[in-house]
């Protein structure tokens, strides 16, 4: 994306026509057009979002990546269906053009 005219947001200037670089990740959390979106709600509508891209720039494998993410959260909840997130870490993300979570420490009881 390039800036369309030229403006001071924030402390920063921008010309026009200059390059503006914005994280995908950052596309679904408009909270005045989705309500609470740091909270995962399974019953939300669908929201918009830009995590596979969009129009010739879209993913070739989205379909695929969509149907590896519904069949595995399946399978995983069927076979451990109460879990959480450990208390004593904390994700480890990593930004850029593509955000993304490299790990997530998870919590569950374990049957004797």
């Amino acid at each position: 994306m390039v800036a369309a005219y030229a403006i001071d947001y924030d402390g920063v200037h921008l010309t026009r026509g200059e390059m503006v670089l914005m994280p995908t990740a950052l596309s679904g959390l408009d909270e005045s057009l989705y309500p609470n979106p740091w909270e995962v709600d399974f019953d939300r509508k669908a929201a918009g979002h830009i995590t596979f891209g969009g129009g010739v720039h879209r993913c070739a494998g989205a379909l695929f990546a969509r149907l590896e993410l519904v069949t595995t959260l399946e399978e995983w909840l069927k076979r451990i269906p109460e879990f959480s997130l450990r208390s004593d870490q904390k994700p480890v993300y990593s930004t850029g053009m593509v955000a993304n979570i490299a790990n997530v420490s998870l919590a569950w009881p374990v049957k004797k």
